[in-house]
């Protein structure tokens, strides 16, 4: 997936009309699972910034959480 993945995360490759990410979501979705923890570490703030700039989105997850 390089050199894609120098850029962004592999959860944010768009796949599509959407994310990896949200494509996996939308998947759980089928089960009524609407709310999310991601775990983040590469390019942490990359994922956090998504999912803070597009709360329009039909998933929500818990953000900026450190430990």
């Amino acid at each position: 997936m390089q050199p894609l993945t120098h850029l962004i995360p592999k959860p944010l490759i768009p796949y599509k009309d959407q994310t990896l990410i949200e494509h996996v979501m939308d998947n759980f979705s089928i089960y009524d699972k609407k709310n999310f923890i991601i775990s983040v570490n590469y390019k942490a703030n990359s994922i956090i910034d998504y999912f803070s700039i597009n709360e329009k989105k039909r998933h929500r997850c818990v953000k900026n959480i450190r430990g």
